[in-house]
This record gives structure tokens, C-alpha cells and sequence, in this order.
């Protein structure tokens, strides 16, 4: 995490001792909160340092049936919102939710805050990530939220490491010439590879066509289920048209489950209108 130290007990602390720092006392906490000219600081959980750059470490999303929609970061934050008729409201994006909780102020005239980041994996890529992040204060006594120009002592930004699997199906013109064959009535088989470029398991389970999918192609998953596909490593997908009937379906699609779990990744093929057929694999 990168952190600004300001402190002057940070920097008289014993260059002997093997400690990082010791918690600050709250006078100390308020004396250096009040240098800043801002409406919220936010500091390490244990209030021994002044965050400016928010690093939350990694995210671990290899069980997805455990995890749910949003993560939380194991790293919490104080906030110290100030003057006391300013708070911070709570607020929800599709991928990134700020939760507070509200405790007794270590500094007069102010509201201070607990604070822990949740992200939807589903909205970032495996690997590094950041996002912007939405930090609402709301002035109760003017009843309007507060400005930006005088507003946060760090960057609203938070940065982290996202472990989980990512499925792609590799993109070349032979597939996408042979698949709008395919549709056309041809019974030619199309090979497709399966990816896994994430940098966790990809586990792969039995493969069903949706209900509602037309019957006329049929996929041969045999190489890319009841497996673990490494990060970096490739199975093969086979679709034919035995019918070589053309396929009028403006939406096809198979799923797989890994045993038990909840959806995992979802292939579907649909015909675009200059007559290409849009073929990738979903990761639910």
C-alpha cells in the first residue's frame, strides 16, 4: 500500500526498533487530520497512517457458488468526516460498493467511519484492476451533497489483484467463415479453442444446450468437461450441423455447470446483421 506518513511520531520513532509504527494517540490523529484543508481523511484501520492512494491488495474468486455477487477486501479504512454536519452516504455501483459503518469520533466536530470496499469480480478482469470509486458526503445542514473542489485528501481510486478464472474462445477468420458456413447448412465440422486467460483454475463441468436454443447444431464438449483448465491452457470445442439444415435461431447457446455449482461459462453463436456470426464464451 502506498501511503503518505506525516506524522512527527512516525518519524521520531526509534530507528532501532524493528516495529513499522505504533497507533497514534487521538491527539496526535486530530492535530494532523486538521492540516489537511479537505472534508474527509481517510487512514489505515489501526489510525497509524494517512492513506492517499487506496491499494486493497488481492480478491480471491476461484469459488464462485461461495463468493456471491460482490467480494470484500480484507483491508478497512477510517474515514474522518469533518465539520459534523457533513457524512458520508453509502453508495452502490454495478461494480464496486462502499460499506461504512459509523463510530464514535476520535476528533471534535467531526463523524468518523469504518470503512470496506466490495467489487464485482464479474465487472473486472482476472489479474490487476482499479476503479474509480464514488465517495459521497452530504451537507445536512445546507441539504446538498458537498462540493468536489473541497472534498477528499486522497484519490478516489482503488486499486487491487483479482484472482479467478477467465474463459475466451481464440477469434481467427477460418472460425468465423467456417461457423457462417455452418449456419448456412454445412456439414463440415468447426473445431473451436477454449481458453483459460485468467490466472486461476478454470474448472469445467457437463455442458447443456438452453431449452429454448434451436436443435439444429450440435456440440462436441467431450475434450472441455470434467476438467481444471490451468491458467494459460486450451481445450477444443467441436460444433457440426448433421441436419445440414440452414439455421434460422437468432440466439444459440450452451452452458456448463462444474458438478454442483452455479453457472459457470455459457458458449453462445449469434448471426450479426452484415451476416458474421458472433461466436465467444460467456463468463457468468
Amino acid at each position: 500500500m502506498k501511503i503518505i506518513t506525516p506524522f512527527i511520531a512516525l518519524i521520531a520513532y526509534s530507528m532501532q526498533s524493528s516495529a513499522i509504527s505504533a497507533e497514534l494517540s487521538d491527539k496526535e490523529i486530530c492535530r494532523n487530520v486538521a492540516a489537511y484543508k479537505e472534508n474527509a481523511v481517510l487512514l489505515t484501520e489501526n489510525k497509524d497512517q494517512i492513506v492517499k492512494d487506496i491499494q486493497l491488495g488481492d480478491f480471491d474468486f476461484t469459488n464462485k457458488a461461495e463468493a456471491g455477487d460482490f467480494v470484500p477486501s480484507k483491508q478497512k479504512f477510517r474515514l474522518i468526516v469533518r465539520p459534523a454536519n457533513i457524512i458520508l452516504e453509502e453508495f452502490c455501483s454495478l461494480s464496486v460498493c462502499i460499506e461504512r459503518k459509523e463510530i464514535r469520533p476520535t476528533c471534535k466536530n467531526s463523524n468518523e467511519y469504518l470503512v470496506n470496499f466490495q467489487i464485482n469480480p464479474r465487472k473486472f478482469n482476472s489479474g490487476k484492476f482499479e476503479s474509480e470509486v464514488d465517495f459521497r458526503l452530504f451537507d445536512k445542514k445546507e441539504q446538498l451533497p458537498v462540493e468536489e473542489s473541497f472534498h477528499l485528501n486522497f484519490i478516489n481510486k482503488i486499486t487491487g489483484l483479482l484472482h479467478m478464472p477467465n474463459a475466451e474462445i481464440s477469434q481467427h477468420d477460418d472460425y468465423s467463415n467456417n461457423i457462417i458456413q455452418l449456419f448456412k447448412g454445412s456439414d463440415q465440422k468447426v473445431d473451436l479453442e477454449l481458453i483459460n486467460n485468467g490466472n486461476a483454475p478454470l474448472k469445467l463441468g457437463m455442458w447443456d444446450r438452453m431449452d429454448l436454443s434451436e436443435g439444429i447444431l450440435s456440440l462436441d464438449a467431450s475434450a472441455c468437461q470434467n476438467i481444471a483448465l490451468a491458467p494459460g491452457e486450451a481445450c477444443k470445442l467441436s460444433l457440426r450441423n448433421p441436419s445440414k439444415k440452414p439455421v434460422t435461431s437468432k440466439y444459440l447457446y450452451w452452458f456448463n455447470h462444474y458438478y454442483s455449482d452455479d453457472l459457470n461459462i455459457s458458449l453462445y453463436l449469434t448471426p450479426r446483421q452484415n451476416g458474421s456470426i458472433d461466436y465467444n464464451i460467456k463468463n457468468d
